[in-house]
């Protein structure tokens, strides 16, 4: 994550128990986020459980957004 930042890309992320980041489900975390400010050349990371990365994956080609898992 570090080295996104000193990109200066903006990370999102989110934890079950808010651990870490936003508490909740990632993919609620991901409609919030590409339902605010325009965000130029938007891509997505993402990793963990098989159903939550094709919501993911899902989510981002109904907005054209780019994404690696």
């Amino acid at each position: 994550m570090t080295d996104f930042k000193k990109k200066g890309w903006k990370v999102y992320f989110a934890t079950d128990d808010g651990s870490g980041g936003k508490c909740g489900q990632t993919t609620n975390l991901f409609s919030e986020v590409i339902e605010g400010p325009k965000i130029e050349k938007p891509v997505v990371f993402t990793c963990g459980p098989t159903p939550m990365m094709r919501s993911i994956i899902k989510i981002s080609a109904q907005n054209g957004i780019h994404g690696y898992m």
